[in-house]
């Protein structure tokens, strides 16, 4: 009040009997407006009349925007454009600074989930805390457009988490070991292999399998076919014994060296070779292709029929009266009727 107390009544009223005199400041004062209306009407929000020039207006108080950091310092009209009482000044940060993203928007508009109005050159965001894929060993360093390649919104897209999703064209194995390259590597170094066979797997690798290359025996997708872990399966082209002696190649033969066997006849069944039959091949009883275990008769007549001179009138005991080891030899008191009712 105290300029106005000074003035003469006539720099008001300007009309007769002092009737209808505007009260507001904007009435009187609008030629010394220097925010040429900018700033609306509403003087008394800003300004005092006790002296003019001091202002009165506290942003943090008056509006619902708190001013931080640059903001403090920055110009009224540099955010406000328009009538500030009238257009609605947005408070999100693309709605001022469009023009200053260095990202061209791939990184969406919410600038303040990484920078700070403090110092906009300062990255508060950290993927460990903010995301759910923690970054490690080579990802800590590498820049978000590495990953964060699509052409939309970096807060809309969804960027895959899974290895293959990033480094699908840089699999030497061509996905013939699948897709879950963690198992083998690790993201701090890719050429250090962790994979355990013995440990991570029910097969443990054992003589030559040992230094054998995985896509020998992997010739899928790892992780989604079945590798089998019988013999056959891998080295059926190898069977020189044409599945005469059935598909167990283990029964016989050592991971330490194919080319040794160490197969007793007396021991491991119930048939002995004696007699002519010792020193006798294989295939000279097992001439049948069979899968799996090796399934033989052992009674004389399966593999001697054609050798009966008695054409089948002395029985198919044939042991009865003879001997593996001369057949022409007839045991003593032999009968082929011994034992028969």
């Amino acid at each position: 009040m105290v300029k106005h107390a000074s003035v003469e009544c006539k720099k008001c009223h300007l009309t007769p009997a002092f009737k209808d005199t505007p009260r507001e400041c904007y009435a009187c004062h609008k030629q010394d407006d220097t925010h040429k209306g900018a700033y609306a009407e509403k003087c008394e929000t800003c300004h005092a009349e006790s002296n003019w020039k001091a202002i009165t207006f506290e942003h943090d108080i008056h509006s619902r925007y708190l001013l931080r950091g640059r903001h403090i310092a920055t110009k009224c009209e540099s955010c406000h454009k328009g009538h500030m009482y009238k257009d609605k000044t947005p408070t999100d940060c693309a709605a001022c600074h469009k023009k200053e993203d260095k990202h061209k928007e791939r990184y969406g508009d919410r600038c303040e989930r990484c920078h700070t109005e403090r110092n906009w050159t300062v990255i508060l965001f950290e993927h460990d805390r903010d995301t759910t894929y923690p970054l490690k060993g080579y990802h800590r360093k590498t820049k978000c457009d590495s990953c964060h390649t699509g052409t939309g919104i970096l807060y809309k897209d969804k960027t895959p988490p899974d290895c293959m999703g990033c480094h699908k064209k840089d699999d030497i194995h061509r996905s013939n070991f699948g897709e879950k390259c963690h198992t083998c590597h690790g993201e701090k170094t890719w050429k250090k292999i962790a994979f355990d066979h013995d440990r991570d797997t029910k097969y443990p690798l054992l003589g030559k399998h040992r230094t054998t290359a995985c896509e020998s025996c992997h010739t899928g997708r790892l992780y989604k076919d079945k590798t089998p872990t019988d013999c056959y399966a891998c080295h059926k082209s190898e069977d020189i014994h044409r599945r005469k002696l059935g598909t167990e190649c283990q029964n016989c033969h050592s991971l330490r060296d194919w080319k040794l066997w160490d197969f007793d006849h007396d021991r491991r069944t119930t048939f002995k070779l004696d007699g002519g039959h010792k020193g006798l091949a294989c295939y000279a009883c097992h001439t049948e292709r069979m899968d799996k275990k090796v399934k033989s008769s052992s009674s004389c007549v399966s593999c001697h029929k054609k050798d009966d001179k008695h054409e089948n009138n002395f029985g198919s005991q044939c042991d009865r009266c003879h001997e593996t080891t001369q057949w022409k030899t007839i045991k003593q008191g032999a009968s082929p009727f011994r034992g028969r009712s």
